[in-house]
């Protein structure tokens, strides 16, 4: 069986399955994975292996196989006299992460290169593990193992969890993550990857990851939760999700906006709850921050309650600005909007009133990837609103701001308006007694002249060297004329 690292979603799905409960759940056999400490180790010149794990990627050469080794033996343990260290590099043009598996590593088969496992036929409730995490930049460190049985010629899922490492931690620290089972009979493999390093991402190096004291966990106690990713983000609220707990329906969850814990809101310190979805709602004196963090304890009675689960990242998901409009015409404009990070894309809403109650046909959530959409088939003359929303793969934002463009005067629409001359700069109209309105557009359709005539002969003072739309309004019709200095 391979497992693939390219969509983390789909383990992410299994993991939200409700859990099958099992009537016996303290089960007898409780089988430990052999050298899970990590204290056996098997010197092969330059580098060592550790028994019963795989720890190295092999790479086909003129010169032959090449063992390349992705952890190495440390002396930083939290029990006995090693833990295993697993650290990015750079080899040729590979960009390694630190990886041990049970299984096997085939990196010429990227993004999927694990496989296989060992024999394993027990159901644990889940995997204790200690470990020591040195990120660089923003990186994730992972744990994945999964069970399976192999049925009629295919291979099923029996079980399986995940563990991301998301912030540093200096010091070795035990993390407990529970088995998701989908099936009732027992597994006959089980596989089992840490990795430093998040592969799919831009090239790092420099994670490090201190692993040590593997432990398959078969009775419940305080058993902690598994957070998963926050959902129906917004820039004001977002929803915490966790896995359910075997024996307790009470969660206790603190939000704070960092990943320390040093600033907990004070509406969501400690706070218990009875559901494993929960609503967030960021109260208006923490709004505007760039992330927030959530961890979830499983609480046992009134006295027991378990360790913290996986610190989630929340990003808001935060509105974009609009700009104002250019390449305004008589029919058309191009709207313009500003570039957000991580956002999937962006809908425009375009409408004839501010409160977006006559929404323009063909203009309401209109998607696009891109930053400007010019906006087509509009009528001259006319004032229209225009806002955008953005999408994040976790939700979308609220809606940007309001901008107001008008369109510009039809040129097009031009009639054969002759009572005029012009001589110099001025412009002479004659015989309008009838003219209520005289306006002058340039050539942008910008008006820069607007007056009601008090006589039948107008003077207007115009620069020279220009391009000018005349628009009268004589009984109550328009007539236009195109007018150059």
């Amino acid at each position: 069986m391979t497992y693939n690292l390219t969509n983390f979603n789909e383990m992410k799905k299994i993991l939200f399955i409700s859990i099958i409960l099992f009537s016996n759940l303290i089960l007898l056999a409780q089988n430990q994975l052999e050298n899970n400490s990590f204290e056996n180790w098997i010197s092969l010149g330059t580098t060592d292996s550790v028994e019963h794990w795989n720890n190295a990627v092999t790479f086909s050469t003129f010169l032959g196989n090449l063992r390349v080794a992705t952890a190495e033996k440390s002396t930083e343990s939290n029990s006995g006299n090693f833990s295993v260290k697993l650290k990015s590099k750079q080899y040729l043009t590979y960009s390694l992460p630190g990886m041990i598996t049970l299984g096997t590593v085939d990196i010429t088969s990227l993004p999927n290169p694990f496989r296989g496992g060992v024999p394993f036929t027990d159901r644990p409730l889940g995997i204790s593990f200690r470990a020591k995490y040195t990120l660089s930049e923003t990186d994730t460190a992972f744990m994945i193992a999964v069970l399976t049985r192999y049925n009629e010629g295919k291979t099923d899922t029996v079980a399986a969890t995940f563990f991301p490492i998301t912030q540093n931690t200096p010091e070795f620290t035990e993390f407990i993550t529970p088995f998701v089972y989908l099936k009732t009979e027992n597994p006959d493999t089980i596989n089992m990857v840490f990795v430093s390093t998040n592969p799919l991402s831009t090239k790092k190096s420099g994670s490090i990851l201190y692993v040590d004291d593997v432990k398959m966990m078969y009775e419940i106690g305080a058993f902690p939760t598994l957070a998963l990713p926050a959902t129906e983000v917004t820039d004001m609220s977002f929803v915490a999700n966790w896995l359910p707990s075997l024996s307790s329906e009470e969660y206790i969850i603190d939000v704070a906006t960092d990943n320390s814990f040093l600033n907990i809101l004070p509406e969501y310190n400690s706070l218990v709850v009875n559901t494993t979805n929960f609503s967030v709602e960021i109260p208006e004196n923490a709004q505007g921050e760039e992330a927030y963090y959530y961890r979830v304890r499983v609480k046992y009675g009134d006295t027991t309650v378990s360790t913290f689960s996986n610190v989630i990242e929340v990003l808001p998901s935060l509105p974009t600005v609009a700009f104002a409009a250019d390449e305004i015409t008589g029919s058309s404009f191009k709207a313009h909007w500003a570039k957000v990070e991580r956002a999937t894309s962006y809908n425009l809403n375009v409408a004839t009133d501010a409160e977006f109650e006559n929404v323009v046909e063909n203009y309401e959530d209109v998607k696009t990837l891109d930053t400007f959409y010019t906006v087509t088939d509009l009528d001259a003359e006319t004032e229209y609103f225009y806002r955008v929303k953005t999408n994040y793969l976790t939700g979308e934002s609220p809606f940007s701001n309001i901008i107001q463009v008008a369109t510009v005067i039809n040129i097009s629409e031009i009639s054969e308006f002759k009572n005029f001359y012009t001589k110099n700069n001025t412009l002479y109209i004659n015989g309008v007694s009838n003219c209520s309105q005289i306006n002058i557009y340039d050539i942008t359709g910008r008006k820069i002249y607007s007056e009601k005539p008090n006589s039948a002969d107008v003077e207007i003072n115009l620069r020279k060297n220009n391009i000018y739309i005349l628009e009268l309004n004589i009984d109550n019709k328009l007539q236009k004329a195109k007018i150059i200095l």
